[in-house]
This record gives structure tokens, C-alpha cells and sequence, in this order.
């Protein structure tokens, strides 16, 4: 009977170990370091073997504990990890380049450094320039190499308002650096006598406010410019968080199938890095979805994460909650915040003796004139500029403007060259929506306005060969302007490109080479975001032959605010009045859940969600329509899932325990023997 019992605790402990290595592989040893300072190390990250997922040293941390600080590859400081995003928080190294009043070098740093397989740049990240009238230029290497930069420009101190937005502060709009980059480096150089004719650069000494400029990459939301403190000595900061991306391995999920490191009340992700996987919580868990049982459901409830407000009361359930109302009252669908009765219609809004029909458009404005070309069937408004759209609940009007250029020969001879002005009329301004593009290898374009306040903004645009046709304005053959913050007053703008002369950073070194063959000319254009998808093997040639570029321009009614017009503002019935965000006057708005033209007086109706199909209600339940709003209706005895918000449905059961293989089976039919072992051995021992 003993060796029958050992035999079978010799199994036990075999299965045992077999299923940790199948379930549990990889999985850290309980007596691992788990802390370094106030960082805490979770797992697949670790610092001593076994405590770090093992088949790629890129998950070994370094534990400085005198400093108490965490290491990764090459002395990285690790500030940060984000297991559900799949990130890690570094600090990088600012570049700098200074010079003396007389614009002499004196100093010049240049960034590199080298990454683990298993991580990448993350596109979260910003590539950023602090400096007047300077480039930053940033390279990778891998597979195919990569680089991207910007251009600042001022000749005075900058306003402390924040913004990097090319006037002393750049950075790139769209961070796509390929995920098999292994190498990057980057530095900034003062801009030389490059010209855009009829568009001036700034050839003003900024020595005394700005002796350095200073090239970095940081985290988007990690650094807010502030022009007074920043363009003298970046606050003496020399480090910066940066954000990598890291995956395990090289399987997509469906290659890795159950042999997946992700453990329970988790889903597998293929990794957006092009390579590997990562694992995320179950919507309504929370933890660390590498462990086993990392993943813990969240009870919305007590943490204050639901929706439900008085007299709804809310219910956990095993991933999620339910908002409950009292008998006879009814969810409320469009706030999801509380119960209510179904909303009275609103009484009609009749508007001041001030509102009378003057002619056919508001006419305290010229603004507002539009001119039709019956023979040509056109509109226009202005100085024959094209009107191709209004959209009167954004308060916007869609415009073409035309696209400038500049060409040259073999020889880098300039050919032809133009540069475009508009003048705007009072009611109006450029939209923060619009981005100044340019399309071109190796140049630079500027846009400079003119009103109570000047502004000048540009992009650089980098290639020594084709680049690869994928859409992404992304530097490589076309740029553009990321935050597009025009001064609303400004009257008059005037834009144009050129290509750039040999410009160079110490280390990073600008193209070269002859881009005639596939780019004779460089393209500098305003256009509406969205309306532009780039095309290297047709813009870079000639720009598909367009012309004219769809512009979105901003308006508004008069000088006074909401508050300042009060009764005698012209917002019909079922409206709201908001301020303009120009910074003066204001705009109309329908109410959530009408439609229509919110400046004529019924120019607000009703939306029927039910028949339009605009509501989430699914069978069984029901829509019923609700002035400026709708209602899921569920029979009788069931709840709406206030999740989905798209059925009715019961409480859900709590989620059977995930086996994970044959050999938990065994597990279980081993664990009973054991059991009947134990008996038998109790009935023996008596």
C-alpha cells in the first residue's frame, strides 16, 4: 500500500510540474524582486533568471538599488511600465546645437541609440525641435531606414502660450518610424539663407533669447512648450520620457494558438508592431493579463466606474454593471445616467422684434454674399474664390485655394516658381482643421499670416529615393503642419516651398542626392484634414495635376458674444448658442437629437431615431421615439444591457473556470486518486 502511494504522489508531482510548464509557462518564480525603488516589476519584465520571460533578454530589467532606479539595455532608465497598452516608459537624451551672437558654433550634440528586439519606437511618441529658425532631423535603420524632421521659425520671443506649433517649437505630426528600426539618432541645426521667394525666412540674430537649439523625442502630453523658459535653456532639462512598444515574440495569436503567455479572462492581440503578440484584460477586468490570474474583475459599483444616478442603482456583474430603475420609470438611453419619464415637447421659440428678413443673406456682414456663375454653375465668394460647401452646425464653409510650386532642372536650376496670398473677409479665418501640406523631397515650405498678431508655421519633407507608396504624410516625401493654430484675425496669409541647400547636422547628414527624376518640383498647399491622401508615385511627380485644394474656413455672426446678444442673437427654435471658438462673435447650434439649419427660425426638427435607424435597440427590445431622443423598450421581466446598449438581457452567470489543456484533465482524475489515497490510507492508519 506504500508503494502504491508513492507511485501515486510521484504522478501527482509530476503532472503537477508538467501542467505548470504547460499553462503556466514562462510563468515568474514567487520569490522574484518586485520592486526597484517605487517602481514595481511585473512580469513578463524581470530582473534574475526566472523572473523575466526568458526567450528574449529584452524583458531584463537592472535594479540600481543605491540609486533605487531601473535599467534596460544600455543604462535606459525605466520610469514606467504599461502592461495593458504593451508599453514601457524610458528617459532618452536631448540633443543640442549652440552658437554665439555672431552665429558662430560653439557646442553640438548628437542622440543614438540602439533597441532590443522586442520593442520599438512607439507612435505615441513626438519627435520635437525647441529653437528659432532651425531644423531638427531624426534617422533610423533596420530593414528599411527612415527619417522625419521639422522646422521652427521666429525673429522675437514667441507668446508663453503652450502651443509647439513651428513658431519656436516644432514636432512631427505622424510618428510611423518602422518597428524593425534596431538604430536611431537625431539632432537640430540653425537654418542658412534658404529663401522662398515673396516668403522670407527670419535672417534676425535670436542669440539673446535663444542661444541653443535643443532636439528631443517625448511622449505626446510630456512636454508643454513654454517659449520664455524653454527657448533659453529647456529648463535645464536634459532628459525626456519616451514611450516603447514591445510584443512577445514573433507569432501572430493565430500562430501561437493556446500556447499564448496570456492568461485568464484575457483576449490576444496581434501586435500593432508588425510582428509578436500582446495580451489585454477582458472589457470589465483589470490587472496583469501576463499572470494567470492577473486579470480581476472590476466591480464598477464600489469603484465609482458606472453611470447610474439617482433613483438608478447600480449592479455588478461578471464583467460589467447594470443601471436599474425603479418601477415606472425608464433608463434614460442618451445620458445613461439616470431614470426618466418621457421628456414634454418643448414649447415653440420666438425670437425678437431684431430678427427680420433683410434680403436673402445676414447683411450686417458682406461676408455672407455669395456670388453664383449660372453659366459655369458655380458659387463664389470673395475675390473669386470657390465655395464647394457649407456646414451650418459646424459653422463652416469649404473652399479651393490654389497649390504653389517650385521646380528646377537636372541641375537643381530653378525653372518656375510661385507663391500664393488670399485675403480673408472679416467674418471669417482659417480653420484649425486645415493643415498646411507640402509634397516634395529634401525641402522646406513656410506659411506666414498677417493681423494684430504675425504668425509663421512650415514643415520639412526628407528623401533621397521613391518612398514607398502607403499614404502616410509622414515627412518622407510630404509633411505637414500638426497644430494649425492661425490667429483667428488674421486678414491675409501667403505660402510657398523650396528645396532645401546643404543644410547639415553634425551625424545626421541631410539628402543629397538628385531627386529630379521622380520629384522635378516641390507642392506647398492648404487643405481641409482628410481631403488629402498622399501618393508618392503620382504627387512626387506632379502632384496628380491638381491645382486647388479643398480649405475649411471658420465663421461667425457679428462681434458679441452669446451672453452679449442674449434675445436678440438670430438661433431659431430648438437651438443652443455657443461662443466662437475665433475668439469673437458666436454660432447656432441644433439641440442633441434634432437636425436642420439652426439660424432659420423652424430650421431645428425632430429626429426620429426609430425610422431613421440612428437608435441601438435590438431585438427583443424595442425603439420608441422621443422628442430629441429615443428609448429602448425590453419585455417584461428583462433589463437593458447597459453595456451594449443594443438588447435586452438577464444577469449573466459568473464565467466558468478556463482549463487549459489535456493535462489539467489528468490533473483533476489525479487529484481524485489522491484523495481515495488519502482515504485509504486514513482507513489503514485506524
Amino acid at each position: 500500500m506504500k508503494l502504491q502511494e508513492g507511485v501515486f504522489l510521484v504522478a501527482i508531482f509530476f503532472f503537477l510540474g508538467y501542467t505548470q510548464l504547460v499553462k503556466g509557462q514562462h510563468q515568474p518564480r514567487p520569490d522574484c524582486q518586485t520592486r526597484c525603488g517605487n517602481l514595481k516589476i511585473e512580469y513578463p519584465f524581470g530582473i534574475s533568471p526566472g523572473c523575466y520571460y526568458d526567450e528574449y533578454d529584452s524583458f531584463n530589467v537592472t535594479c540600481d538599488n543605491e540609486k533605487e532606479k531601473l535599467f534596460i539595455g544600455i543604462n535606459v532608465e525605466v520610469v514606467n511600465f504599461n502592461h495593458s497598452a504593451a508599453q514601457l516608459s524610458v528617459l532618452f537624451n536631448r540633443s543640442s546645437d549652440c552658437d554665439d551672437e555672431k552665429r558662430n558654433e560653439t557646442n553640438e550634440t548628437s542622440i543614438w541609440y540602439r533597441l532590443g528586439s522586442s520593442s520599438s519606437l512607439s507612435p505615441k511618441n513626438k519627435f520635437t525641435l525647441v529653437g528659432c529658425n532651425a531644423l531638427a532631423l531624426l534617422s533610423t535603420f533596420g530593414k528599411q531606414n527612415y527619417s522625419t524632421g521639422c522646422l521652427s521659425l521666429c525673429d522675437s520671443q514667441p507668446e508663453a502660450n503652450g502651443e509647439c506649433n513651428g513658431v519656436g517649437c516644432c514636432r512631427t505630426e505622424d510618428f510611423s518610424v518602422p518597428s524593425d528600426s534596431y538604430q536611431f539618432q537625431y539632432g537640430s541645426a540653425r537654418l542658412g539663407n534658404q529663401t522662398i521667394k515673396s516668403v522670407d525666412l527670419f535672417n534676425t540674430s535670436v542669440y539673446q533669447f535663444n542661444p541653443c537649439t535643443y532636439a528631443f523625442l517625448v511622449e505626446d502630453g510630456k512636454f508643454n512648450f513654454n517659449s520664455s523658459q524653454d527657448l533659453r535653456n529647456l529648463r535645464n532639462v536634459t532628459r525626456f520620457p519616451v514611450a516603447l512598444d514591445w510584443s512577445i515574440g514573433n507569432k501572430t495569436c493565430e500562430q501561437v494558438g493556446s500556447t499564448n503567455i496570456c492568461g485568464g479572462n484575457t483576449k490576444c492581440f496581434d501586435s500593432t508592431r508588425g510582428k509578436g503578440y500582446i495580451c489585454k484584460c477582458k472589457d470589465g477586468f483589470d490587472g496583469n493579463p501576463y499572470l494567470l490570474d492577473g486579470c480581476q474583475d472590476i466591480n464598477e459599483c464600489t469603484t465609482g466606474r458606472h453611470n447610474c444616478s439617482n433613483p438608478s442603482t447600480c449592479e455588478n456583474t461578471l464583467g460589467s454593471f447594470l443601471c436599474k430603475c425603479p418601477s415606472g420609470r425608464e433608463l434614460n438611453t442618451t445620458t445613461m445616467s439616470s431614470c426618466t419619464d418621457t421628456p414634454k415637447e418643448e414649447e415653440p421659440k420666438y425670437l425678437g422684434l431684431t430678427i427680420v428678413l433683410l434680403g436673402c443673406y445676414y447683411d450686417e456682414y458682406d461676408s455672407f454674399n455669395v456670388t453664383c456663375d449660372d453659366e459655369k454653375e458655380k458659387l463664389f465668394i470673395g475675390i473669386n474664390v470657390e465655395v464647394v460647401n457649407f456646414n451650418h452646425s459646424a459653422a463652416k464653409l469649404s473652399v479651393l485655394f490654389n497649390r504653389s510650386s517650385d521646380c528646377d532642372d537636372e541641375q537643381r536650376n530653378e525653372t518656375n516658381e510661385t507663391s500664393i496670398w488670399y485675403r480673408l473677409g472679416s467674418s471669417f479665418s482659417l480653420s484649425p482643421r486645415n493643415k498646411f501640406t507640402l509634397v516634395g523631397c529634401n525641402a522646406l515650405a513656410l506659411l506666414s499670416t498677417f493681423g494684430k498678431q504675425n504668425y509663421s508655421t512650415g514643415c520639412l519633407s526628407l528623401c533621397d529615393s521613391q518612398p514607398e507608396a502607403n499614404g502616410e504624410c509622414n515627412g518622407v516625401g510630404c509633411c505637414r503642419t500638426e497644430d494649425f493654430s492661425v490667429p483667428s484675425d488674421s486678414y491675409q496669409f501667403q505660402y510657398g516651398s523650396a528645396r532645401l541647400g546643404n543644410q547639415t547636422i553634425k551625424s545626421v547628414d541631410l539628402f543629397n542626392t538628385s531627386v529630379y527624376q521622380f520629384n522635378p518640383c516641390t507642392y506647398a498647399f492648404l487643405v481641409e484634414d482628410g481631403k488629402f491622401n498622399f501618393n508618392s508615385s503620382q504627387d512626387l511627380k506632379n502632384l496628380r495635376n491638381v491645382t486647388r485644394f479643398p480649405v475649411a474656413l471658420d465663421w461667425a455672426i457679428g462681434n458679441k458674444t452669446c451672453e452679449q446678444a442674449g434675445s436678440t442673437s438670430i438661433c431659431g427654435g430648438n437651438t443652443k448658442c455657443f461662443d466662437s471658438t475665433r475668439g469673437k462673435g458666436y454660432i447656432c447650434k441644433c439641440k442633441d437629437g434634432y437636425n436642420g439649419n439652426p439660424y432659420l427660425l423652424d430650421g431645428c426638427q425632430d429626429i426620429n431615431e426609430c425610422t431613421t435607424r440612428r437608435h441601438n435597440c435590438s431585438d427583443p427590445s424595442t425603439c420608441e421615439n422621443t422628442l430629441g431622443s429615443f428609448l429602448c423598450k425590453c419585455p417584461s421581466g428583462r433589463d437593458l444591457n447597459t453595456t451594449t446598449m443594443s438588447s435586452c438581457t438577464d444577469t449573466p452567470k459568473e464565467e466558468e473556470p478556463k482549463y487549459l489543456g489535456w493535462t489539467i484533465v489528468l490533473l483533476g482524475k489525479l487529484s481524485s486518486l489522491v484523495f481515495d489515497s488519502f482515504v485509504s490510507r486514513k482507513t489503514w492508519a485506524l
